[in-house]
């Protein structure tokens, strides 16, 4: 019997066109709007597409050791301040997320394997993203908090999702980070759409304006965890303009990493690889 501890794991940062992206989420939301669907079953967001190609690709990397048969989850913290009835206020200063899950087969998220996965196969599994975060609703976020205020020790909940060696995934979404602002007494939460172009007061950046080059996390190994990091927006250069990738840290088995670097992989959408 192999212990978990000594299955080794690695990380890579993939760098994945945002121009990519934007055809990915045309095409999936057109392909949404000739089935037969609800009007709220038409649209999906870019985090969703990144959310379904890497639940997709990794799932494919795992293929050799998951069960086909099974129910694959993806589970994501889903930020509730507005999502609350009434909302937070802006100077609430705390945490304010909630996990979702997405489920859907193992055996639709794989369906075209070897080959590229399709516009179908995409664009169900990025509904099934954004149907969990539209499930966060007013009813979901106070039924969740009145468990939670139940409990004697709160931090002693775990996230169910068997993502950890298993057919399932977790992801935390840097895309956009809160800062908070500081005028006269009054301390508000505003949401970037580039959080990497917020100004951290860096000495030496290259416009001088105390903006990152980028946002890294810590080397970080977990198995079937997932990171998007903040990005920067458009920045004149000497060719135009800066079309900005987006930026995602994967962990894995290095044999399943191994099979994600693959150029008919996920590999193959990426830009670049950062080790």
């Amino acid at each position: 019997m192999v212990l978990r501890s000594q299955v080794p794991t690695t990380s890579k940062l993939f760098e994945i066109p945002a121009a990519y992206i934007r055809q990915i989420k045309a095409q999936v939301c057109a392909f949404l709007k000739t089935e037969t669907r609800q009007a709220n079953q038409t649209w999906v967001s870019s985090r969703d597409c990144v959310a379904a190609l890497i639940w997709i690709y990794m799932t494919r990397a795992r293929i050799e050791n998951i069960n086909m048969n099974g129910v694959s989850q993806f589970s994501f913290p889903a930020c509730i301040r507005s999502r609350m009835d009434p909302p937070l206020p802006a100077n609430y200063t705390g945490n304010a997320n909630l996990f979702t899950v997405a489920e859907h087969r193992v055996a639709d998220l794989v369906a075209d394997f070897p080959e590229r996965p399709c516009i179908a196969t995409i664009g169900n599994t990025a509904l099934a993203v954004r149907n969990a975060v539209t499930a966060v609703n007013p009813t979901f976020c106070a039924d969740r908090l009145a468990l939670q205020s139940r409990l004697v020790h709160a931090r002693g909940t775990k996230n169910a999702v068997d993502f950890e060696y298993g057919t399932g995934m977790f992801m935390s979404n840097w895309y956009a980070v809160r800062l908070l602002q500081c005028k006269d007494v009054l301390m508000t939460y505003r949401r970037d759409a580039f959080g990497a172009d917020n100004d951290w007061g860096i000495i030496g950046t290259p416009l001088e304006d105390g903006r990152p080059d980028c946002i890294r996390k810590p080397y970080s190994t977990n198995d079937g965890v997932c990171t998007v990091m903040p990005r920067r927006g458009a920045q004149a250069n000497k060719s135009g303009s800066e079309d900005v990738p987006w930026v995602v840290q994967v962990g894995l088995r290095n044999e399943h990493m191994d099979n994600l670097c693959k150029i008919t992989e996920l590999r193959g959408l990426a830009t670049r690889v950062i080790y």
